[in-house]
C-alpha cells in the first residue's frame, strides 16, 4: 500500500518503455492514488503501445470524468504524524464545490493505522490549489491509499 513506491516503479518502467510491464503497476497505482492524472497518461500510453487502444480510450475517458486531478503528491513523517501534501487540479467539479478524500493509512506490518478526511474545494478547470491531510498516530504511516467519498 505504498503510493509512493508504487509511483516510483512506475516511473522507472516509463522510462525504461517497459509498456507491458508498466500496465499492471499502473493499475495498481491507480487503485491507491485514482487521481493520480501522471499514472493515468501513464497507463493509456501502455495501453496504447502494446495495442490496447480501447482500453487506452477508457483510461483517458475515466480520468476526464473525475471531479478534480492530483499531481505532486508528497508523504513526511514527523515525531507522531504523517503529512500528505498535493495540489488538485480543477477538473469536473464546479469551482468551489468541496471534493471529500479519505485517506487510508497503513502501518509496517501493512495493517491499516487510521483515516483521515479532507475536503478539497475545486479550482476552476485547469487551475491548481495545494491541499494536505496529516495522521497523527505514534506509528508512522509508510503507505497510503485514498478514495472519493460523499
Amino acid at each position: 500500500n505504498s503510493r509512493d513506491g508504487w509511483y516510483n516503479l512506475a516511473n522507472a518502467l516509463y522510462a525504461a518503455e517497459n509498456w507491458e510491464g508498466l500496465i499492471p503497476v499502473a493499475v495498481r497505482l491507480i487503485e491507491i492514488d485514482p487521481l493520480n492524472y501522471d499514472a493515468s497518461l501513464m497507463l493509456a500510453r501502455s495501453y496504447r503501445d502494446v495495442g490496447q487502444n480501447e482500453n487506452s480510450v477508457a483510461e483517458l475517458e475515466r480520468m476526464e470524468a473525475t471531479p478534480i486531478r492530483l499531481q505532486s503528491m508528497q508523504t513526511q513523517r514527523g515525531a507522531g504524524r504523517t503529512m500528505v501534501t498535493g495540489q488538485a487540479i480543477g477538473n469536473q467539479a464546479p469551482q468551489g464545490s468541496p471534493v471529500r478524500l479519505r485517506f487510508t493509512f497503513y502501518g509496517e506490518d501493512g495493517s491499516q493505522i487510521g483515516t483521515e478526511t479532507v475536503a478539497i474545494n475545486a479550482p476552476a478547470r485547469d487551475e491548481t490549489t495545494s491541499f494536505e491531510v496529516v495522521l497523527e498516530s505514534e506509528e508512522p504511516a509508510v503507505g497510503y491509499s485514498y478514495e472519493v467519498v460523499n
